[in-house]
C-alpha cells in the first residue's frame, strides 16, 4: 500500500491501490535503473503522453542518468543450454525455486484459452487442440503485461508483469518437483477462478494459479535473477502486440505509454 522512508518520515503511495488517480498522477521517469543490469520496464515504457520519461540510475535527480537502451557492465547473454537453470526468489528469500529450459514436457502442460494472446472478455478464449502458446520459441517461455483490476488491487501495482512456466519446468530449491504454496506463501482467493500467492514476510507477489490450467502457472517477473538483468531476455519472449485487460486500466496514460512502447521495442 505504502512505502515509509525512517530517513525523513515521507511515504511512497502505491499508485495501483488508487481508484481515481486520474488528475492526481503524473509520471516523470523511472529509477533505480542500475539495479535492474538490462534496463528493466524502462526500455518498454520510454515515454508517456509523447513526452520521453527521464532515466535515473539512482535516485530521482540525483548522479547520472541512463541512456536509452543502457546495459550493465554485468549483464550477459549466453546462448541457451539444456542444462540451463533460472533462479526464482522473493526479497526474503522465504521462497526459492528453479526453472528449467523448455523442453518437450512443457508442451503437454494444458491450458483451454490462449491467455495474454488474445482479449479474454471479447474473443473466443478456446484452444480446443491445445497450441503451447506459453512457447513463442523452442528455449523461451511467453512473458506479458497485465492491468486487470485483480491484479492492479493485489499488488498495488498498475502493470503487472507474468511469465507463463509449465509446472514441469519448475523444481523447488532442494531439487524437488514443484510443489504448490511452498515456503513462506500465503494464498488469497482473488477471484472464484483463481488463487494468487504472495510472501507472507516480504509480501512479494509469487503465483497467479488459476483452476482452468493446473500444469500452468504465471510466475510473477520480479522473482527471476537471471545474468542478463530483470528482463531476462534470454529466458524470455514479451508479447509486444497488446497489454492484457488494458481495458481496466485507471492509469491510461501509463498503459497507453507501455503499449506504445512494447510495439516500438526491439
Amino acid at each position: 500500500m505504502y512505502l515509509k522512508y525512517f530517513s525523513d518520515g515521507h511515504i511512497s503511495i502505491s499508485t495501483g491501490s488508487l481508484d481515481k488517480p486520474d488528475g492526481l498522477i503524473k509520471f516523470l521517469g523511472h529509477i533505480w535503473i542500475q539495479d535492474t543490469k538490462d534496463g528493466g520496464a524502462s526500455d518498454f515504457i520510454p515515454a508517456i503522453r509523447g513526452e520521453r520519461l527521464k532515466r535515473w540510475l539512482t535516485e530521482p535527480d540525483e548522479g547520472e542518468e541512463a541512456p536509452a537502451g543502457w546495459k550493465s557492465a554485468s549483464s550477459t547473454l549466453k546462448p541457451p543450454s539444456k542444462t540451463d537453470k533460472l533462479y526464482g526468489h522473493c526479497h526474503c528469500r522465504g521462497v526459492k525455486f528453479w526453472i528449467s529450459r523448455p523442453g518437450e514436457q512443457s508442451k503437454r502442460a494444458k491450458s483451454p484459452f490462449p491467455d495474454l494472446l488474445i482479449p479474454y472478455l471479447t474473443s473466443s478464449p478456446a484452444n480446443p487442440s491445445n497450441e503451447p502458446w506459453w512457447l513463442p520459441q523452442e528455449d523461451r517461455f511467453l512473458a506479458g503485461t497485465c492491468a486487470c483490476i485483480s491484479c492492479r488491487q493485489s499488488s498495488g501495482f498498475d502493470i503487472t508483469w507474468w511469465a507463463f512456466i509449465p509446472i514441469s519446468d519448475i523444481t523447488l530449491e532442494n531439487g524437488e518437483p514443484f510443489r504448490r504454496y511452498f515456503g513462506t506463501q500465503k494464498t488469497y482467493r482473488s477471484s472464484p477462478h483463481c488463487t494468487r500467492t504472495f510472501c507472507s514476510r516480504c509480501g512479494c507477489t509469487i503465483f497467479w494459479d488459476g483452476d482452468e490450467r493446473p500444469t500452468l502457472v504465471d510466475v510473477a517477473l520480479g522473482l527471476l535473477d537471471a545474468e542478463s538483468g530483470t528482463k531476462a531476455g534470454d529466458w524470455l519472449h514479451y508479447q509486444r502486440g497488446r497489454v492484457s485487460f488494458t481495458e481496466f486500466a485507471k492509469n491510461r496514460e501509463l498503459i497507453t505509454g507501455l503499449e506504445e512502447g512494447l510495439k516500438a521495442y526491439e
